[in-house]
């Protein structure tokens, strides 16, 4: 239950918009970035769950919103790399394909990045209808 995190997030975003001036202004900030992190990795977390479990569109909605709301944390990367995984799942590979250039692209030099343009070499093994280029199944 994340009710504490959200409820500590308000109270420093208030914080920082009445005092923006304050002592204590970069401490709030660190601590925004923490909670931020701490809920980003919730989702994560629970899209991961769902890939696990082959419920690909259920990882999709926890993955995106890593990505909407928390795209400034590091969770955002391994959520956009993990949402091609489930795409990939369904054998919608272009839009796996997508996914991983996306990650290449938004976060270039990451360990991610570097996930994800495997994660691409792998698919052109792959046939637009599943199957498999070298084996023909």
């Amino acid at each position: 239950d994340q009710t504490q995190t959200f409820k500590a997030l308000n109270e420093l975003s208030l914080l920082l918009r009445e005092y923006p001036e304050s002592d204590v202004r970069g401490v709030a900030e660190e601590a925004v970035t923490e909670c931020r992190s701490k809920l980003a990795k919730k989702e994560y977390l629970a899209g991961r769950l769902y890939l696990n479990m082959k419920n690909f569109r259920s990882a999709r909605v926890y993955f995106d919103s890593v990505i909407e709301t928390y795209g400034d944390t590091p969770w955002a990367a391994s959520a956009l790399l993990l949402k091609g995984r489930s795409y990939a799942g369904q054998k919608r590979y272009e839009d796996a394909r997508a996914a991983y250039q996306q990650v290449i692209d938004d976060f270039p030099g990451s360990e991610a990045g570097d996930k994800a343009a495997h994660e691409i070499r792998e698919l052109e093994h792959v046939r637009p209808g599943g199957e498999d280029v070298e084996s023909g199944k």
